[in-house]
């Protein structure tokens, strides 16, 4: 059954919930060893640029101020600062901002995952979920566009949940299929325009454009444009005003909110439910609270044990034991990649090219 995504008159009965684990198979980073990576990233940029003097100060400002605490920790910090005008009181050379470190996480992440070789496991996924539940949305909290490639190469077009196009893609007018992503905390190619107070979408080779050093400038005002991600912290949705570049995210947040209200059947995969974004586990607990239609709950991680495997599932069942539907359970740790290598629809599919 080929699946109609494009149809908004009756909510998806199926939500995949994408967390930072389920892009590890292409290289990408974690927020346990984004630092390990960045260095990586520093150790390879050109000795003489202002790129490299970016990765520089950060790289330094994070250890010698904020050594214990990991990315999303550091990214939240500096912008709580800034919210509070304490970094004004600095000199410029000096401060290290938040665009700073958003520009480190953007080039982190993209040349991370630049020359990925294996085989694309979102790719099987969808072919999973076409199988299982044809009528799916993602909800996701990562940054990479790992998961729109994989719709770019299966001649599927994204819906963001509204956010527009920076342009017209060509060979994108007439798509055979339309898969929603919702991205809770933004999106490496999203842009925020300032001036026009609207995030624009933009393809893969403009992405590498908006996330570089020289950046992308909006077609309408020529204001160069922010990359639009945000860090996981309590105060995210409380600042989205007018103005704010979070102010485009809260229709996201009010349709996810509804899409897992309201699904029979839910996969977790690669997510851990951390305690540095308790606004997302809030989040998502407040709205599978409501859900009397929820019928299973997948949860698919990496293999844990002893105490760490005790307090991951018991993150899940503090969440699930107030569902009203009583929904069936399912942890399944034996990775993404394995889950998805073994899954009978793979297999029906590669005998279906012999």
């Amino acid at each position: 059954m080929t699946p109609t995504m494009n149809n908004h008159a009756t909510t998806p009965k199926g939500v995949c919930f994408l967390g930072a684990g389920a892009s590890v198979w292409a290289g990408a980073p974690t927020f346990s060893n984004f630092r390990r990576r960045t260095e990586e990233v520093y150790n390879k940029l050109p000795d003489i640029s202002p790129e490299k003097e970016i990765f520089k100060r950060v790289l330094k400002h994070w250890e010698d101020d904020y050594n214990t605490s990991n990315i999303e920790e550091y990214y939240a910090a500096i912008e709580m600062l800034e919210t509070l005008k304490f970094n004004s009181i600095k000199t410029d050379s000096d401060c290290i901002t938040a665009d700073n470190i958003v520009y480190v996480i953007c080039t982190t992440i993209q040349k991370s995952i630049a020359n990925y070789r294996k085989q694309n496991f979102y790719n099987h996924l969808t072919v999973i979920l076409e199988d299982e539940i044809p009528d799916f949305i993602f909800i996701t909290t990562n940054w990479d566009i790992l998961l729109e490639s994989t719709m770019d190469f299966r001649d599927g077009w994204v819906n963001y949940g509204g956010i527009p196009a920076y342009d017209n893609p060509s060979g994108q007018t007439e798509p055979n299929r339309e898969y929603s992503i919702l991205k809770l905390h933004g999106s490496l190619n999203w842009g925020f325009c300032k001036e026009c107070g609207k995030i624009y979408y933009t393809d893969k080779t403009k992405c590498d454009i908006l996330t570089s050093y020289e950046g992308l400038r909006c077609g309408k005002c020529q204001t160069k444009l922010e990359p639009a991600i945000i860090p996981p912290t309590s105060s995210k949705l409380a600042k989205a005003g007018a103005n704010s570049k979070y102010a485009p995210l809260l229709p996201i947040w009010r349709s996810a909110f509804e899409h897992l209200k309201l699904c029979e059947k839910i996969y977790f995969i690669g997510y851990s439910l951390p305690e540095t974004d308790i606004e997302t586990k809030i989040f998502i607990s407040n709205a599978l609270k409501e859900n009397s239609n929820l019928k299973e709950v997948v949860i698919i991680s990496d293999q844990k044990y002893g105490y760490s495997r005790v307090d991951f599932e018991e993150r899940y069942h503090s969440i699930i034991s107030r569902i009203i539907s009583n929904p069936k359970v399912k942890f399944i740790d034996e990775g993404f990649e394995e889950f998805c290598q073994k899954h009978p629809a793979i297999h029906r599919r590669s005998l279906s090219h012999l």
